[in-house]
Protein backbone atom coordinates (compact mmCIF):
# COMPACT_ATOMS: atom_id res chain seq x y z
CA UNK A 1 0.00 0.00 0.00
CA UNK A 2 1.13 3.39 -1.10
CA UNK A 3 2.42 5.49 1.87
CA UNK A 4 0.79 8.78 1.73
CA UNK A 5 2.54 12.60 2.02
CA UNK A 6 1.49 13.30 5.32
CA UNK A 7 2.97 9.82 6.70
CA UNK A 8 6.17 10.58 4.93
CA UNK A 9 6.40 13.79 6.26
CA UNK A 10 5.71 12.50 9.99
CA UNK A 11 8.54 9.86 9.59
CA UNK A 12 10.77 12.34 9.01
CA UNK A 13 9.96 14.58 11.59
CA UNK A 14 10.47 10.95 13.56
CA UNK A 15 13.96 10.74 12.01
CA UNK A 16 14.87 14.52 12.66
CA UNK A 17 14.04 13.76 16.33
CA UNK A 18 16.35 10.98 16.09
CA UNK A 19 19.52 12.06 14.45
CA UNK A 20 19.36 15.49 16.75
CA UNK A 21 19.43 12.70 19.84
CA UNK A 22 21.77 10.73 18.23
CA UNK A 23 24.50 14.11 17.48
CA UNK A 24 23.89 15.02 21.29
CA UNK A 25 24.92 11.98 22.12
CA UNK A 26 28.28 11.57 19.95
CA UNK A 27 29.11 15.28 21.15
CA UNK A 28 28.73 14.25 24.85
CA UNK A 29 30.68 11.58 24.04
CA UNK A 30 33.29 13.76 22.90
CA UNK A 31 32.76 16.61 25.33
CA UNK A 32 31.40 18.91 22.84
CA UNK A 33 29.51 22.10 23.90
CA UNK A 34 26.98 20.38 21.57
CA UNK A 35 25.67 18.34 24.37
CA UNK A 36 25.25 20.59 27.04
CA UNK A 37 23.44 23.97 25.53
CA UNK A 38 21.41 24.71 22.65
CA UNK A 39 19.66 27.14 20.97
CA UNK A 40 16.89 28.24 22.79
CA UNK A 41 18.26 27.41 26.35
CA UNK A 42 18.20 30.09 29.48
CA UNK A 43 21.86 30.18 30.62
CA UNK A 44 23.56 32.49 33.50
CA UNK A 45 26.85 33.70 33.01
CA UNK A 46 28.94 33.15 36.16
CA UNK A 47 32.00 34.72 35.58
CA UNK A 48 32.81 38.83 35.57
CA UNK A 49 31.17 41.01 33.07
CA UNK A 50 32.66 44.10 31.44
CA UNK A 51 30.40 47.33 31.93
CA UNK A 52 27.47 45.17 34.06
CA UNK A 53 24.72 46.91 34.10
CA UNK A 54 22.67 44.84 36.14
CA UNK A 55 21.12 41.19 37.55
CA UNK A 56 19.78 41.20 33.32
CA UNK A 57 23.12 41.30 32.02
CA UNK A 58 23.27 37.98 33.46
CA UNK A 59 20.83 35.41 32.74
CA UNK A 60 20.06 35.07 28.71
CA UNK A 61 18.97 33.05 25.93
CA UNK A 62 22.04 31.00 23.87
CA UNK A 63 21.43 31.96 20.47
CA UNK A 64 24.36 29.77 18.72
CA UNK A 65 26.92 27.51 20.01
CA UNK A 66 30.09 26.71 18.07
CA UNK A 67 32.46 23.85 19.35
CA UNK A 68 34.53 26.28 21.82
CA UNK A 69 31.91 29.15 22.11
CA UNK A 70 27.86 29.72 22.79
CA UNK A 71 26.55 32.92 22.23
CA UNK A 72 23.97 34.60 24.23
CA UNK A 73 21.30 37.42 23.98
CA UNK A 74 21.26 38.59 27.68
CA UNK A 75 17.68 39.83 28.81
CA UNK A 76 19.58 43.10 29.04
CA UNK A 77 19.52 43.03 25.10
CA UNK A 78 23.27 42.46 24.26
CA UNK A 79 24.72 39.82 22.52
CA UNK A 80 27.98 38.13 24.29
CA UNK A 81 30.05 34.89 23.98
CA UNK A 82 30.94 32.70 26.71
CA UNK A 83 33.68 29.60 27.04
CA UNK A 84 30.87 26.68 28.21
CA UNK A 85 32.41 26.38 31.47
CA UNK A 86 31.75 30.17 31.92
CA UNK A 87 27.56 29.33 32.11
CA UNK A 88 25.59 27.40 33.62
CA UNK A 89 21.55 26.28 32.70
CA UNK A 90 19.39 28.40 34.44
CA UNK A 91 15.96 26.01 35.58
CA UNK A 92 13.81 28.44 36.38
CA UNK A 93 15.09 31.52 34.63
CA UNK A 94 11.69 33.97 33.33
CA UNK A 95 12.08 35.20 29.79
Amino acid sequence: MPESVEDLLTELERLRIEEDRIIRRIAELNGSTQSRFKTGDRVRITNSIREYRGPDDRIGTVTRVTPKRVHIRTDSGRHTNRAPKNLKIEENASQ
